[in-house]
């Protein structure tokens, strides 16, 4: 089984919408003795887990599903660098893979969503300066 290594560690910022990681996050994808690691460095902003509004009675965007999401919005952030050449179907499936590793009891309506509606995040991301990261 995968394993996310660190304790999630986070700064709510000034904006009250993005946190910024305090120390880094390592994912090891696929199993716990994996060379395929993502490595989310201390200082990365996250929104957590997108949940709108009206979803947020069922899915947290903390409880056991904050990890799997700072590793998603990572890998998102980062798919136009080489370390990380994931196609977003990947990042989705290291999230849905992270959020079975993590006990979160709605994956399969989270992962849903970001195939569902994660395109426009995905796009905008591929426009940023991949090394401003």
């Amino acid at each position: 089984m995968a394993r996310l290594l660190g304790e999630l560690s986070v700064r709510l910022e000034e904006n009250g919408r993005m946190w910024a990681l305090l120390e880094p996050l390592e994912y090891r994808v696929g199993g716990a003795d994996s060379s395929q690691v993502v490595e989310v460095p201390e200082g990365f902003r996250t929104d957590l887990a997108s949940v709108p509004w009206f979803g947020r009675w069922l899915v947290s965007s903390w409880k056991g599903n904050a990890k799997a999401a700072v590793v998603h919005d990572y890998l998102y952030a980062a798919h136009g660098r080489r370390r990380y050449g994931y196609t977003r179907s990947q990042a989705d499936g290291v999230f849905l893979e992270a959020l079975g590793v993590t006990g979160a009891r709605h994956r399969w309506l989270m992962w849903g969503a970001v195939r569902l509606w994660g395109g426009t995040a995905w796009r905008r991301n591929g426009q940023k300066d991949p090394d401003a990261l």
